[in-house]
């Protein structure tokens, strides 16, 4: 398929999925789905495709038309991409980004998985967040997320800022 990255052109199975970012020459994306796929006897693989942000909107119309199952969204699409989608969930809405899509009939529905996977690793590891203080480093789509779960887990408050070292005391 095109746009696919050098040595994915012509993957061959019964259900193709795929992450569109860039860069992505880097994913181990491929490698962990296709591995878990082998795993459990599914025809399944996953494709790396580059995609500049002008090209966006033809790339998911195109992974549609080819019968591309589902797509995560990495840097730079995943605010971009919303305007692309036949349908948004709710919280990804509300988050303002999305990194999961789901073919649907018509084009595919977004969503964002990276809030419900932090919460899950906080959970797992016994971190309560309620009345913690908390600082955030990133402004992207995936802080995003981290900041719409900790407004839920009753984090959220007004933060202090300082313009420089000196301004902080």
């Amino acid at each position: 398929m095109k746009y696919a990255i050098q040595g994915y052109e012509d993957v061959a199975a019964e259900h193709l999925l795929g992450i569109f970012g860039n860069p992505i020459k880097h994913t181990l994306s491929p490698v962990i789905h296709d591995t878990l796929s082998d795993a459990l006897g599914l025809s399944e693989r996953y494709v790396p495709f580059c995609v500049e942000d002008e090209e966006l909107s033809h790339c998911v119309k195109l992974a549609y038309d080819e019968g591309v199952l589902g797509l995560n969204i990495t840097v730079p699409h995943k605010q971009h991409v919303m305007e692309t989608l036949v349908d948004v969930d709710i919280a990804a809405k509300t988050i303002g980004a999305v990194n999961t899509l789901v073919r649907v009939e018509g084009g595919y529905k977004g969503y964002n998985t990276d809030m419900p996977g932090l919460a899950k690793a906080l959970e797992t590891e016994g971190i309560a967040l309620k009345d913690e203080t908390v600082i955030m480093l990133g402004a992207g789509g995936a802080a995003r997320a981290v900041a719409y779960m900790w407004r839920k887990a009753g984090v959220y408050r007004k933060p202090d800022i300082c313009a420089g070292a000196g301004d902080c005391g």
